[in-house]
């Protein structure tokens, strides 16, 4: 495999690096969709120029590329990520919803907030703090089921991913943990430099 390859894919990872930290400094839905977006988009790059430096390197990075790409298939989360992009990029439905702001009006009772996507987060959580003392949580996206209009199949979000539990409607946990993986992943490809 070659160098050049390596860095490119290295390039996609540090773009959706760069998109989950948007992700989590974004201030509102709309900029939430746009910086999920880039990430399933940059993510899924890592892949396809790994894909490509394997089919052109030969010898063993092939095989090697079968292996990622059945890892792919069977876990869940890193799975779950890949339909998630074909849904969004090939079909009319998304990957994610949202979880409406709410308010704590007692300490076992929350109420849910309008949602106004291309307001602030920020004001909106400014807001609510001046009204109720007790607790706020803004509206954020998570993640449902990744449904492919095109087949008629449904994904839904991980439970698990390489075997450990995870919390497959929490989008940044999710992201975060496939960007450790993609990072080993890409370790794991220079040594066939």
């Amino acid at each position: 495999m070659q160098k050049k390859v390596i860095n490119a894919a290295r390039f996609r990872l540090a773009m959706a690096r760069t998109a989950i930290a948007d992700f989590e400094a974004a201030d509102s839905i709309a900029a939430q969709r746009k910086a999920w977006w880039n990430f399933l988009l940059a993510s899924s790059g890592v892949y396809e120029k790994l894909k490509a430096g394997a089919r052109d390197a030969g010898g063993r990075t092939a095989p090697w590329f079968g292996k990622i790409l059945r890892s792919r298939k069977d876990d869940e989360l890193l799975s779950y990520l890949h339909h998630a992009r074909d849904c969004e990029y090939h079909g009319l439905d998304e990957a994610v919803g949202i979880e409406p702001a709410m308010h704590q009006v007692f300490p076992f009772l929350w109420l849910h907030e309008e949602i106004d996507e291309e307001a602030s987060i920020s004001a909106q959580e400014k807001a609510a703090k001046a009204t109720i003392a007790m607790g706020y949580k803004p509206a954020r996206l998570t993640l449902i089921a990744a449904k492919d209009d095109r087949y008629g199949d449904s994904f839904d979000p991980p439970s698990t991913h390489l075997g450990a539990r995870v919390d497959g409607t929490d989008s940044v946990a999710v992201a975060k943990a496939s960007l450790v993986y993609l990072d080993k992943l890409l370790d794991q490809a220079e040594t066939f430099i």
